[in-house]
C-alpha cells in the first residue's frame, strides 16, 4: 500500500507491505519520509509474528479490555 501524507502538520510518502507465510506467520515493512511540524522524519518499522494457538489461555482479547475501561 502506498501512503500519501498532505496535512498542516505531516507531509511525506510512505509504503506498507506485508505478506503471509506458510500459513503460519506474517511480516511487514513500513517505510516513510517527509516533515514533521516542518522537521524532516525518516521511519522505517519491520514486524513478524507467527501463529501460535487458537487460546490465548489469560490473555484476553483487546476488544474485552477497551469494554471493561
Amino acid at each position: 500500500m502506498d501512503l500519501i501524507c498532505d496535512g498542516p502538520e505531516l507531509k511525506g510518502v510512505g509504503s506498507i507491505k506485508g505478506r503471509y507465510t506458510n500459513g503460519e506467520g506474517v511480516s511487514s515493512t513500513y517505510d516513510f519520509k517527509g516533515t514533521s511540524h516542518n522537521r524532516p522524519v525518516t521511519h522505517h518499522t519491520e514486524t513478524t509474528g507467527k501463529w501460535i494457538s487458537s487460546d490465548c489461555g489469560d490473555v484476553k482479547p483487546v476488544s474485552d479490555f477497551a469494554k471493561s475501561k
